[in-house]
């Protein structure tokens, strides 16, 4: 139904313990519109923005437990949400409070390491008990470094979720829908002097429960679950430290259990998508990115067509004082959705981001984002937009005070997927 920030947790099919994007879109989209920084770019400190530059005395350390490492946080964050079900009538609002421990464990031998993180997460609406529920999950990474400049990169990951109600393939049910995701991803590099070379290979499973409706019907959500396996090849040659010119051929399968689409007889796919690009230094502070590509996508045994459109974007992030960093991008892409006889959807984005420091240990940041959509193969067609605003007060080492407002808005010609939300929020952090 809309797009979130990500200080609200994951949608379907791509969990929040498994994929991490600054602003959280429908699930498909996080992953299809997304670079995920495949290709090694060197990037001078300097060109970092104000939020990501770490002060000495504000970094919380890593714990020694005899020759591994440890790092564990706590958080609770208190909001109020002024249209939990993210409906046009806005009809319930509620206090909700999301409390999370985060457990972190590294192993480090040289060229070999071993880190293992595991989340849970409790959500409790203080006015509305049926909406509670409960997140966990865990990722295993493991690394091989070679002598020769390459090695073997393997992750496995479990979490159970939980669909956001303002995800567009929302069922809109009397609970939120769990959703278990599972991921086994490995990666092998190898560099050649100036040129990375990366072979990626992804199998992600996502199931989702049934769950019943207001007037008693239990909702079949069999039709959603999802196997998609990806194969990723990534070429990027290194001009000079602030120049690297990629390459990046993505092939993948879509496998729907039989009858997936209720309206329809299959929605299992193949698909390939091409892109080629360029990461640059335009100036001393400023960095670009330009992408353009291709992407296709065929159904098999289905009434549902072909799809395939031109694929494309360009981010520049630059800090225009020493004190404050701006990024804006605009993208083009091509998902895949469950959304009921349709075969794909066509996503617009344009977004800004602009991050100032106050002081030593406090900070702002604005993030803005409108959107499009349009559902292949139906007349559905969606606008949405959000503007978030947060500041960030590092008490110390171990301790952080997060105050923030979002709003989300959904503009659909389908009435029923109309919504707007705000969101108020405060977050305490602490790490042991």
């Amino acid at each position: 139904m809309g797009p979130t920030f990500g200080a609200t947790h994951g949608t379907g099919r791509v969990a929040v313990f498994l994929v991490a994007g600054a602003i959280a879109l429908s699930p498909a989209t996080a992953e299809e519109l997304l670079i995920d920084g495949d290709v090694n770019v060197r990037i001078d400190p300097a060109d970092r923005s104000v939020l990501s530059r770490l002060k000495d005395e504000l970094v919380a350390h890593e714990q020694r437990v005899g020759p591994n490492f440890l790092f564990i946080s706590v958080r609770d964050r208190i909001a109020f949400n002024d249209n939990v079900y993210a409906e046009e009538t806005a009809s319930s609002d509620a206090f909700v409070s999301r409390a999370m421990v985060e457990v972190a464990a590294r192993t480090d031998w040289g060229r070999h390491r071993i880190e293992l993180n595991g989340s849970a997460e409790d959500v409790r609406y203080f006015d509305l008990p049926l909406e509670n529920h409960t997140n966990f999950g865990g990722v295993g990474k493991f690394t091989l470094d070679t002598k020769s400049g390459g090695g073997i990169r393997l992750r496995l990951g479990a979490a159970q979720e939980h669909e956001q109600r303002t995800a567009p393939e929302s069922v809109n049910g009397l609970t939120p829908t769990p959703v278990r995701n599972y991921l086994i991803r490995t990666e092998i590099y190898k560099n050649f002097n100036r040129l990375t070379a990366t072979l990626d290979t992804r199998v992600a499973r996502s199931d989702f429960d049934d769950v019943p409706a207001a007037n008693g019907v239990i909702i079949d959500n069999d039709f959603r679950d999802l196997t998609k396996m990806t194969g990723i090849i990534n070429l990027g040659y290194e001009h000079h430290p602030r120049h690297t010119t990629f390459f990046r051929l993505t092939a993948s399968a879509l496998d729907y259990p039989d009858g997936a689409d209720r309206a329809l007889s299959s929605r299992d796919s193949t698909g390939v998508r091409v892109e080629t690009g360029v990461f640059i230094g335009i100036a001393p502070l400023t960095l670009g990115e330009v992408f353009i590509g291709y992407s296709y996508r065929e159904f098999v045994g289905s009434r549902l067509r072909t799809v395939s459109e031109p694929i494309f974007g360009l981010r520049v992030s630059s800090r225009p004082t020493a004190l404050t960093g701006v990024e804006a991008s605009i993208r083009q892409g091509l998902a895949e959705t469950s959304v009921e006889s349709t075969a794909a959807v066509t996503i617009q984005r344009a977004k800004i981001k602009i991050d100032h420091e106050f002081k030593r240990n406090v900070t702002f940041r604005l993030d803005g984002l409108w959107g499009r959509e349009k559902y292949r193969d139906s007349f559905r067609q969606d606008k949405v937009y959000a503007a978030r605003a947060q500041i960030d007060w590092q008490i110390n080492r171990h301790a952080r005070l997060s105050v923030s407002h979002e709003y989300n808005r959904r503009v659909s010609n389908q009435p029923d997927e109309s919504f707007r939300q705000a969101v108020t929020s405060a977050q305490v952090s602490f790490v042991l």
